[in-house]
């Protein structure tokens, strides 16, 4: 087989990945399953591939039947018709426990080894700018507990004069929402988020708790 030098050429993957080279051998002659072929074949390294028949050699062919289930490609030269099989063998698909089984029982079993390259660790001095970022902003990552700081003025109902207290008569929650809510004040009492109040005025809004992506959490109002 002789090989030849030509101008450098490209061929892209099905992956993506692109292979240089620039040697060709023209006219190579292959008999498959008596179907003569007389083909350029471009050399490049494709692993496990030893030849790939392209577009080239299709459109040669004209109108061609394919059956990629019974793996056969068929067409007409002149009178006489011509096909090519391929081998099932090849095909690789998921094997079922039981053929899994009886191949370590006929055969023995194996072991794969794969190379793992060594793990890197981060340098030292990244490691210590890291921990004095920690320790001087540990308070962010920790959830508050306790009623937040006093600030000038927390809040306030501007009431008009001569305004008399509202007396509404409360609405009922259903049983699985009502315990919740008695679930979510307990806790926001024991942490101090909130504490009890005498105060005559009724909130129309409901205080709830809204998980945040940091871990903590944060009261929003619902209506």
């Amino acid at each position: 087989m002789k090989v030849t030098e030509t101008l450098p050429y490209g061929v892209e993957l099905g992956t993506g990945t692109q292979l240089q080279s620039k040697k060709v051998c023209e006219g190579v002659r292959l008999d498959v399953q008596g179907v003569a072929i007389v083909q350029t074949f471009y050399l490049i390294k494709l692993g496990s591939v030893d030849i790939v028949l392209g577009m080239e050699w299709l459109q040669r062919l004209g109108t061609i039947t394919a059956n990629f289930y019974q793996l056969y490609i068929k067409w007409q030269k002149g009178a006489e018709s011509r096909m090519i099989r391929g081998d099932a063998s090849l095909g690789r698909k998921c094997a079922t426990l039981k053929t899994t089984l009886k191949a370590l029982k006929e055969e023995g079993g194996g072991i794969l080894v794969t190379a793992v390259g060594p793990e890197v660790e981060a340098p030292s001095e990244i490691l210590d700018v890291m921990r004095k970022l920690q320790e001087e902003f540990e308070d962010i990552g920790t959830i508050q507990k306790g009623l937040p700081p006093v600030r000038t003025c927390d809040h306030a109902i501007i009431l008009k004069e001569g305004a008399v207290i509202p007396h509404i008569r409360p609405y009922r929650y259903p049983h699985s929402q009502k315990n919740e809510i008695d679930k979510l004040v307990d806790e926001m009492l024991e942490a101090g988020i909130i504490k009890p109040s005498i105060s005559p005025y009724s909130r129309p809004v409901l205080l709830g708790r809204r998980r945040m992506e940091d871990g903590g959490s944060a009261l929003t109002t619902e209506p």
